[in-house]
């Protein structure tokens, strides 16, 4: 599934323990190259510890997922 002008994009943080830590994006999205950066901050706004973190790309409708994992440093 390619990501075309209908296509809707979630981009979330997890931490290990599988809690959400912050939805960084939860819309359309035209096909191309992005970049999102995040701050460190959960949902709450207040800066979580380093450590290991993973990010879950997923595209709609189809459902493709994509999941990684990041190290924040501080």
């Amino acid at each position: 599934s390619v990501a075309g002008p209908d296509t809707r994009v979630q981009l979330v943080i997890y931490n290990t323990a599988g809690q959400q830590v912050r939805l960084l994006l939860d819309g359309g999205m035209q096909p191309g190259t992005h970049q999102i950066l995040w701050d460190g901050r959960n949902a709450s706004g207040q800066a979580v510890s380093s450590g290991t973190y993973f990010y879950r790309l997923t595209l709609m409708p189809g459902s493709v997922q994509q999941t990684r994992t990041m190290t924040l440093l501080k």
